[in-house]
């Protein structure tokens, strides 16, 4: 039996409107969001955690934290074809994801990287769930053995993710103003040229003098 690819929500083209107003996509801007995966690592134990947002077709990792993670690897870890990752069974449900044997996780146990002999043990993912309520991706960590969480561990890595959630809600909210306040300005210059053009296309009025004033 293979790997299954998580079933698509019916509120999914809002998530994704959702996703796409973060900015987060496609931009590595690692040293705003690295303290999360640097305190996930030490309130987990875990030696890997990265940070994604899902959108239509691959998950995007705005982050990644590692013991062996240098920038080669980041960035052939940056996104993944959305069907073959684990954190797209995130979007499922509001609360944290926890497989503490993946070789044994009825989701997760035929997975390529699970079947591996090297391969992830544990994996955990943490909502990332914007004011609006929609989870634009997670908070997640692995291990490459098996392991279980305590209920004070898996407490604070929701807050953590709260705190991200918040941070990507007040940065959207920041870009919104950014672009209404573009488009105000993009507007009203638009106004001044459409003005200007008219001005200038305006006929030249003749001039006529009278001939009585050559009589005088």
């Amino acid at each position: 039996m293979s790997f299954e690819a998580s079933p698509i929500h019916k509120n999914e083209e809002r998530r994704l409107l959702a996703v796409e107003k973060t900015g987060v996509l496609d931009i590595v801007n690692e040293e705003i969001y690295n303290v999360y995966c640097h305190l996930s690592r030490q309130i987990t134990k875990c030696p890997d955690s990265w940070a994604n947002v899902i959108d239509k077709y691959r998950q995007y990792n705005f982050v990644l934290d590692g013991e062996d993670i240098n920038d080669q690897i980041k960035e052939e870890r940056r996104t993944s074809p959305r069907p073959l990752t684990f954190c797209q069974y995130a979007l499922n449900s509001k609360s944290p994801l926890i497989a503490n044997d993946l070789t044994k996780h009825k989701i997760f146990k035929n997975h390529p990287s699970v079947l591996k002999i090297d391969g992830p043990r544990f994996y955990a993912a943490f909502p990332l769930i914007n004011s609006e309520g929609y989870i634009l991706g997670s908070l997640c960590v692995r291990d490459f053995r098996v392991r279980r969480l305590s209920k004070n561990i898996i407490n604070l890595m929701i807050g953590l993710s709260k705190k991200l959630s918040h941070q990507l809600d007040i940065q959207t909210e920041q870009r919104q103003l950014s672009i209404e306040r573009i488009t105000r300005v993009m507007e009203t210059l638009d106004e001044e040229i459409t003005l200007s053009l008219i001005h200038i296309s305006e006929p030249t009025r003749p001039l006529y003098i009278s001939y009585a004033v050559f009589c005088l």
